[in-house]
């Protein structure tokens, strides 16, 4: 049994949404029903590039729309915790750009609010689930602790070189709790 396309309703007429949320949605066969944006100008032409039937006055207008299961998050950073937190009080599940707060007090609200919430909140950390990072982690279990991993070479994001130093440990602490790309030098 194939659950129905998720509805989608964006918060914020952001570039980031292309990427984040339009692309796959349309890939994944969900829909995108209703944008709002500060400027309702830039929310019409957003829908209109995008095929989005519904543009709302206000970010609460998407949030209170019954054709919305799922609100994407893309405004600024310091606009986050609150509409989350209204998203989830309205029973919708959330999408959220990074940071999904500005502060731990607003994490813990935001904790509060997906807790007594019907919806679930996640944060845009794509890279989590990318299959590189997925394949480190079947690495790093224990019956492959002996077998060392490699370094790897991509590009992130738009083309700049960079390498993956191969820092990964199963312990945070020491490793400052993860691995981070770093540029390649040209020499």
């Amino acid at each position: 049994m194939t659950a129905p396309p998720l509805r989608i309703g964006i918060l914020g007429a952001a570039r980031i949404a292309d990427e984040a949320i339009v692309a796959p949605a349309r890939t994944l066969g969900h829909e995108l029903v209703a944008v709002a944006a500060r400027d309702r100008t830039r929310a019409e032409a957003f829908a209109a590039e995008r095929g989005i039937a519904k543009v709302h006055d206000s970010y609460a207008d998407v949030i209170a729309d019954p054709d919305v299961d799922l609100v994407y998050n893309a405004l600024v950073n310091s606009l986050h915790a609150r509409w989350n937190i209204a998203a989830l009080q309205a029973g919708k599940h959330v999408l959220s750009e990074k940071p999904l707060t500005s502060n731990a007090d607003e994490a813990r609200a935001v904790r509060a609010a997906a807790r007594a919430s019907s919806g679930r909140i996640v944060e845009g950390l794509h890279y989590l689930h990318h299959p590189v990072n997925l394949r480190l982690r079947e690495r790093s279990r224990p019956r492959h602790r002996r077998t060392p991993i490699r370094g790897g070479r991509g590009s992130w994001p738009a083309g700049q070189p960079w390498t993956w130093a191969a820092t990964c440990s199963t312990r945070p602490a020491s490793s400052g709790g993860g691995s981070k790309p770093r540029r390649r030098s040209s020499t």
